[in-house]
């Protein structure tokens, strides 16, 4: 019975001391997967900052001559080019796009931590406010998932032009607590991150939240609270009834095309709830 323990003691130390890297590979499965896709061939602007082999960032750029641009957060299960089609998408709507990978992920160097993430999204920013001239104030944060955590993150700190959130989450400690019914991160010594819920609360720009009423990934209970938590007076909510975690653009990009458009330019809908069948 003393072995026993003593290997359950030193199994728990081990989680506990490798608990960051474990947490990093759970987190951002598409780390190091690499791009196969043509950039050129889309039209799309593509750059390396950086240049040195210990520190690269990848990033695109697409240009409409618009005076407003979305920075687009992509998911963390695989690099830019697994998202070419909302890039596009996004591009068809007549606004500039700019996005970058992760650091780990596509070209970009380094390993998907969340301050190093936020490190990247500044160090980017900083560089095409110089070369693009393009503002905070003319910026549309945008995307989906764990993405919402660095569009929030970005907005909050830099004050941009609008905000769109899809299936965002609270916290890493709620997620923890809804995917393994125990709070994992806490049990592990980890800190508390991804904490859009603490943010929301001082996010007083227009701001769209959209969620899928049975996310089996994120809880829609998790975008609601997000929602009510907004300080924004200008703050809508969309709930979609038939899409998986991540299909919304394929599946409802039409309908929402109109809306998105009204919502970038007005940062005003007619509804302050609507719903999508």
């Amino acid at each position: 019975m003393t072995i026993i323990m003593l290997m359950l003691f030193f199994f728990y130390l081990s989680l506990v001391l490798f608990s960051k890297k474990i947490e990093t590979w759970v987190i951002f499965p598409g780390v190091w997967k690499k791009s196969g896709v043509n950039f050129a061939k889309y039209w799309i602007e593509e750059f390396y900052l950086g240049g040195a082999h210990w520190f690269q960032i990848h990033w695109i750029f697409l240009d409409t001559w618009s005076p407003k641009t979305i920075y687009f957060f992509h998911w963390n299960d695989g690099p830019l080019g697994d998202y070419i089609h909302y890039i596009n998408y996004l591009w068809s709507l007549w606004y500039n796009v700019m996005s970058y990978d992760y650091p780990g992920y596509g070209e970009s160097t380094w390993c998907p931590e969340e301050e190093l993430i936020w490190g990247y999204t500044k160090t980017f920013y900083q560089y095409i406010r110089r070369k693009k001239n393009i503002l905070s104030k003319d910026i549309i944060a945008f995307w989906n998932s764990l993405g919402t955590v660095f569009a929030m993150d970005f907005s909050y700190k830099y004050n941009v032009n609008k905000l769109v959130l899809i299936s965002p989450l609270t916290s890493k400690y709620d997620m923890g607590k809804f995917k393994y019914k125990f709070p994992v991160p806490r049990f592990l010594f980890l800190e508390n991150g991804f904490d859009n819920l603490s943010k929301s609360k001082h996010i007083s720009i227009p701001t769209l939240v959209i969620h899928w009423k049975r996310d089996a990934v994120i809880p829609f209970k998790h975008g609601s609270i997000i929602f009510s938590c907004l300080k924004s007076r200008k703050k809508f909510f969309i709930t979609i009834n038939n899409f998986w975690h991540t299909g919304i653009i394929k599946t409802f990009g039409d309908e929402l095309k109109s809306i998105f458009i009204c919502f970038f330019e007005t940062g005003i809908l007619k509804d302050l709830f609507i719903e999508l069948n």
